[in-house]
């Protein structure tokens, strides 16, 4: 049986991490937080509204600390946890961000694991998991909305996208939109395109030389039947 301490108890994460428990018979809810949202409907043996957190994880005794803390008050019980060993689900990112290297030193004195369990950071340990370093060459992060842009079309009676968005800008492209096409349903690399001065950047040139990983081109292709890509491939010229 594993001990679970649910810190966080009331959010979206936490929820779900409720219903998680309750489908699986080998973990025990020891214990339940929340900020200032009452517990009445968790069923805990430990439960705690507001408060030192690290008390609460005292008496609990966990095997594994979920913790969903909004903001910096999770940061104590990151440390408690890595300090003694326990296995540490975080979603509370504001623990690393504020206190990282504390959180790698306790971690290194005690062993405990940091196993991401939401959004864009569990997201990079899911691509990292299982796979050594000299395996991985680029790890795009984007954000929960993805990169952010607008087309600007230059051509006679289209006016649709036209306008600046008034947004500030990081890399820029110009590029012929029938060679991007090309390389977006993978007919040609996007190295020829800027090769051959079919694309060109404004901006710095990290984000230049990233901009081809930001979008999957094989979903292009695939979703395109054989009869299509063969008419696009006739179409757009070379």
């Amino acid at each position: 049986m594993t001990r679970v301490a649910l810190l966080g108890a009331t959010g979206s994460i936490g929820r779900q991490a409720i219903e998680i428990v309750e489908a699986h018979p080998e973990l025990e809810l020891c214990a339940a937080a929340s900020g200032s949202t009452p517990l009445d409907d968790i069923d805990a043996p430990l439960k705690q509204v507001g408060g030192d957190l690290t008390e609460l994880l005292d008496r609990a005794e966990p095997d594994v600390v979920l913790n969903a803390v909004v903001g910096f008050a999770g940061i104590h019980a990151t440390l408690w946890a890595l300090e003694r060993g326990v296995d540490l689900a975080l979603a509370n990112k504001e623990s690393l961000v504020a206190a990282g290297p504390l959180a790698l030193a306790a971690q290194q004195r005690g062993g405990g694991r940091i196993l991401p369990v939401d959004s864009e950071h569990s997201a990079l340990f899911q691509c990292l998991e299982g796979r050594s370093g000299e395996q991985i060459d680029t790890l795009v992060l984007t954000g929960s909305g993805g990169a952010q842009g607008w087309l600007d079309i230059q051509r006679p009676g289209i006016t649709v996208c036209k306008d600046d968005q008034g947004l500030a800008v990081d890399l820029a492209l110009e590029a012929d939109t029938a060679q991007m096409q090309r390389w977006l349903i993978g007919l040609v690399p996007f190295r020829d395109l800027v090769a051959d001065g079919h694309a060109r950047f404004l901006g710095p040139s990290r984000l230049a030389k990233a901009f081809p990983t930001w979008f999957d081109t094989t979903v292009y292709s695939r979703n395109l039947r054989r009869g299509e890509q063969r008419r696009l491939r006739d179409a757009v010229p070379a």
